[in-house]
């Protein structure tokens, strides 16, 4: 990027300053963010997904600090519990007390009675009703997307030139492949390096002919591969083992090349992305996954897909 651009970024992002929540600006517009305009343009489709993403995320994130049971029901009742937390709010949800009993206790029957028997179904309507019929299905209704799922390699590629030219100027991040015990420390330090990064460095797509990859300090600015071996560096100072964390290049909905960081675990392999503020299991992302680093080793990444029958 050159130098003029990063000034008007600069001088943009200072004098429009950053609020995240909506608020009415000097001329009476609804605004978010960088001086966005909220009442004349509105949020474009790929940021509606984004936000998708990361108000699931959270509200997943509730369900496995305050009913963590809730990953060992059927896969249809996590579904409409999940759904309800999305919807409701986990203090909301929690005043659903006997319906959470019948879910722990496996009472499909009971747990759909209640649920339909309150406020929220009325206000919800056929959404009630939807999430309500899941709670009498079992699990052969659902295609599983479990932790236990590895992400899939093929065959060995050869290295992007990047890389090549990164590993002579950072060979402290060559390694052979390992994977880390996934702790509740860990998991704590995956979501604070992951957000320290994210909110403290800013993105910018490498111009065509200038993709270099380096290693950032908070502040700086860089694309996605910036932002991946930004992390690298830091979960690896904290003591988590080089090998476990592996860049995985992708491709967006709207087909743009990306990297994410992949972290290896015994507990299955999760992703941190700059795009998101969480940490996310691998299939449950809208990637097509092209290659991934094993140790030294590039290779292809096969999408998981349900056969057809």
């Amino acid at each position: 990027m050159s130098d003029l651009r990063a000034d008007i970024l600069k001088d943009l992002r200072r004098d429009e300053g950053l609020k995240l929540k909506p608020y009415i600006d000097t001329v009476g517009k609804l605004t978010i963010g960088y001086g966005h305009n909220l009442d004349d343009l509105g949020i474009s489709v790929r940021i509606a997904g984004l936000m998708l993403l990361e108000d699931f995320a959270q509200a997943e994130a509730d369900l496995d600090r305050s009913l963590p049971w809730w990953r060992n029901m059927p896969e249809p009742h996590q579904r409409g519990l999940a759904n309800m937390s999305f919807n409701l709010g986990l203090p909301k949800l929690m005043k659903f007390k006997k319906m959470l009993a019948a879910l722990q206790d496996g009472n499909g029957k009971l747990a759909k009675d209640e649920a339909l028997d309150s406020k929220w179904a009325g206000q919800v309507g056929e959404r009630a009703n939807r999430i309500a019929d899941l709670y009498l299905q079992t699990s052969e209704h659902v295609f599983s997307v479990a932790p236990s799922i590895p992400m899939p390699a093929g065959f060995g590629v050869e290295a992007p030139p990047q890389w090549k030219d990164f590993l002579q100027r950072h060979p402290e991040f060559a390694s052979t492949a390992d994977s880390a015990k996934l702790t509740p420390e860990r998991l704590e330090q995956l979501v604070e390096v992951n957000r320290l990064v994210n909110d403290g460095c800013h993105y910018e797509h490498d111009e065509a002919g200038h993709d270099h990859w380096n290693v950032m300090e908070i502040g700086d600015m860089g694309d996605c591969e910036e932002f991946v071996f930004t992390k690298i560096r830091l979960l690896v100072e904290k003591g988590w083992p080089r090998g476990a964390l592996r860049p995985v290049i992708c491709r967006t909905l709207e087909n743009i090349a990306h990297m994410v960081l992949s972290i290896h675990t015994t507990d299955g392999v999760y992703i941190v992305d700059n795009r998101f503020s969480y940490v996310a299991l691998w299939a449950i992302l809208p990637y097509r996954w092209l290659y991934r680093l094993d140790g030294s080793t590039w290779r292809t990444v096969f999408n998981q897909e349900r056969e057809v029958t």
